[in-house]
């Protein structure tokens, strides 16, 4: 499984909206295109709700990526990621 990131930009207000309003759907959501959702914080400075999850591939995580556009009203991005012992491996 590959790792990535998807992230949104709201207001504060809309962020404490969706934490509460969308926090489970999120984790369905992502489990429905065959991810998982590895870490889900909030960057509180920059206004911005992300997630690490994996998926088998980066067309099921941007088909996530659309369908969470679709739940809250947000635009969220994809981007690949690797962990460092990964990149480690990946850039040997």
């Amino acid at each position: 499984m590959k790792a990535f990131f998807i992230f949104g930009r709201s207001s504060l207000k809309e962020m404490k909206e969706l934490c509460l309003k969308f926090k489970d759907d999120f984790v369905a959501m992502i489990e429905d295109f065959g991810g998982n959702v590895r870490l889900m914080p909030a960057m509180l400075g920059n206004k911005y709700l992300f997630l690490i999850s994996s998926f088998p591939g980066k067309r099921k995580a941007e088909k996530a990526a659309t369908a969470l556009s679709k739940l809250t009203g947000i635009s969220f991005k994809i981007i690949p990621m690797a962990w460092i012992d990964e990149f480690s491996e990946l850039s040997a």
